[in-house]
């Protein structure tokens, strides 16, 4: 079946285990990239932890901040803005001189959503935040922050009020240098290749 490489289950070991042996023995052009398990911290951000973790991480930023996200939005209540808001913590992190990069998506998740993160992306521009946009034919739907080359923030969360009150997303923070320089590869590609 064009190059899949499948692998007999061992029952004497253990599931995990065995799931690593059948990732790792993929062929090279489909293996993911990977990380030992030293080094590494993983945190878990469901819906009442994801907005102070990561609004924390991006206060605490030295260098620089960057992020592939699909939605952005500056509209936040008033009473979240202090703690909940990523938005804000971006733009304050930006203004306080940490280098900040972002490609985001132009269009929404309908062919009429033009310049569907434009507002957002203003107040960013406007606190010195560099923004490259995905074009049409390449939708962007990552949900990706990396911060100072060893913090990865990844899963379902866009950078918006509805992710964390409406809606039941779930993302990880990953506390790791090798696993970060993965991370990068993917952020260079969009920021380099296909995006204007």
């Amino acid at each position: 079946m064009g190059g899949m490489v499948f692998t007999k289950l061992n029952k004497s070991e253990s599931t995990g285990i065995t799931m690593i042996k059948v990732i790792q023995e993929l062929p090279v052009n489909v293996r993911p990239g990977s990380v030992g398990d030293s080094g590494i911290s993983i945190y878990y951000l469901n819906k009442d932890k994801y907005s102070r973790t990561v609004c924390a991480v991006l206060a605490a930023a030295k260098k620089r901040i960057r992020v592939t996200m699909f939605g952005v939005s500056a509209q936040y209540r008033k009473t979240d803005r202090l703690h909940n808001s990523v938005y804000h913590a971006l733009v304050r992190a930006a203004e306080l001189g940490v280098t900040c990069q972002a490609v985001l998506s132009e269009y929404g998740p309908y062919a009429t959503n033009k310049n569907f993160n434009y507002q957002a992306s203003q107040g960013l521009i406007e606190a010195g935040c560099k923004i490259r946009w995905a074009r049409r034919s390449a939708l962007l739907h990552q949900k990706q922050i990396i911060v100072d080359d060893h913090i990865v923030i990844i899963g379902s969360h866009n950078i918006g009020q509805s992710s964390i009150t409406r809606n039941r997303d779930v993302s990880v923070l990953i506390d790791s240098k090798d696993f970060a320089s993965i991370a990068m590869k993917e952020f260079q590609y969009c920021w380099t290749n296909g995006y204007k």
